[in-house]
């Protein structure tokens, strides 16, 4: 099960160009083999991160909302660009309690996502589903699995639209060269038909 849902998002990763549907994929299929009652990933936006996908309880309320990386978790396995399993979020002195409480999490998973040595997001898991909610090693390597697929998703997103900005704006160059080159045509056009019209004229005598 666990590689028919990897190759289920490696094959995604080749036909589907959007990220928030690669990312729903990514969250959904994670959450169903770790048995999580909540997996999100969250992307860096200025000096915050946002969630850009969720999956599990109340899902639906956590996409789009941003928080501080400096005072989060999250934010901190960001920068430090290592995964980290927390058994205990009240215990933790770098988990922002207020936001634990907004997620109702007890347990954790942060698994960075990494893209040529440089995390770009992070992966986080919430809550193991049973009388344990405490995610063990095997959770973690899985996780890390599909986050690195996560990085890809985003690098393959950052450069579509990139490359698309560049056809947009190099589109955008030959247009201004055309009209430059029709503009130069007609000032020519004008300047012909001024010293044709000036060679009519009769002189005076």
């Amino acid at each position: 099960r666990q590689l028919e849902s990897l190759n289920e998002v490696g094959g995604a990763l080749v036909g589907e160009l959007e990220l928030p549907k690669l990312l729903d994929l990514v969250v959904s299929r994670l959450r169903e083999l770790i048995g999580a009652r909540l997996v999100t990933i969250a992307l860096p936006v200025g000096d915050d991160l946002r969630i850009a996908a969720a999956d599990g309880e109340e899902a639906w309320g956590y996409v789009g909302t941003t928080f501080p990386r400096l005072d989060s978790k999250t934010g901190m396995v960001l920068e430090r660009g290592h995964s980290e399993r927390v058994d205990s979020l009240l215990e933790d002195p770098e988990v922002h309690q207020d936001s634990a409480r907004t997620f109702g999490a007890r347990t954790g998973l942060y698994v960075p996502l990494i893209l040529r040595d440089r995390p770009i997001g992070v992966l986080v898991a919430h809550d193991k589903l049973g009388p344990d909610q405490r995610f063990d090693s095997s959770d973690l390597r899985l996780a890390e699995q599909f986050a690195v697929r996560a990085a890809v998703a985003v690098d393959l997103s950052r450069r579509v639209a990139r490359d698309a900005l560049q056809r947009v704006v190099g589109g955008q160059e030959l247009e201004r060269r055309r009209l430059a080159r029709c503009e130069i045509a007609l000032l020519e056009i004008r300047e012909r038909r001024h010293h044709l019209l000036a060679a009519r004229r009769p002189r005076a005598v």
